[in-house]
């Protein structure tokens, strides 16, 4: 980034000449430099209207702008001044507060996936982040380079045991030869329950799951429930021998 020869706090006049002449100096013909001379360098806008004349490569005018403006680039064109990455969960939006040159995984790098997990939380969830900054592409046209990344958070198991998972038909029922698994009502793949021979609660893992705040098909989603009288009675006869 380049800083054009301007003096300090200069009137909006001295400002313009002093621009203009800048421009020049990086190749800009006098109609081009009179108006990157009077742009707002804020305004995506008025720098892609700055750019397209007639007799302009687009391309090399707007490198010219940047240079005279000093605003950053990118492979995919010019970034205009103070623009800033900004990310957005689907529910509230946030300055990422990335460098402009940040890419999709320098972005995911400064995400807690923690940050949206709660402790009642007790299944796997997927949550979409959603990041854009604008831009004036090379061929003059307005936009936003945009990423997007989906983050799963898993529960923690509850519970303070070290956890063996076992599938007793007696508790989680299903077939015998292949307890505990059932086909997935309403959607593909299977459920599989199981429960811990120590504490009692189960853990059910979905092979196909469903977002709860999309509808859409994510992939694998465990879930935990609660030791019932069930379990409890199993880890009982497990404990006397009477083991299934």
């Amino acid at each position: 980034m380049t800083d054009a020869p301007i003096a300090a706090d200069p009137s909006p006049i001295t400002r313009a000449v002093a621009l203009a002449r800048e421009a020049m100096r990086q190749g800009a013909t006098r109609s081009l430099a009179a108006r990157i001379a009077t742009i707002d360098p804020s305004d995506p806008r008025q720098i892609a209207d700055a750019v397209s004349g007639p007799e302009d490569d687009t391309d090399l005018s707007l490198e010219i702008l940047a240079a005279t403006h000093g605003l950053a680039t990118r492979e995919e064109g010019v970034v205009p001044w103070l623009a800033e990455w900004t990310a957005s969960d689907g529910c509230s939006q946030w300055p990422a507060g990335a460098d402009y040159q940040a890419d999709e995984d320098d972005l995911a790098d400064d995400i807690d996936p923690d940050a949206w997990r709660s402790d009642d939380d007790m299944e796997t969830e997927w949550i979409d982040v959603h990041w854009w900054l604008p831009i004036v592409r090379w061929d003059g046209s307005v936009g936003e380079v945009i990423y997007d990344r989906t983050f799963q958070l898993d529960p923690e198991a509850p519970g303070d045991c070290e956890h063996e998972w076992a599938r007793p038909h007696s508790v989680v029922g299903g077939c015998e030869e292949n307890p505990g698994v059932w086909a997935h009502v309403g959607g593909p793949g299977v459920e599989i329950t199981e429960v811990c021979s120590h504490c009692g609660i189960y853990r059910i893992t979905a092979s196909c799951a469903q977002s709860r705040h999309d509808g859409q098909y994510r992939g694998e989603r465990v879930s935990y429930r609660e030791a019932d009288e069930d379990s409890l009675a199993w880890i009982g006869d497990e404990e006397e021998g009477e083991v299934e």
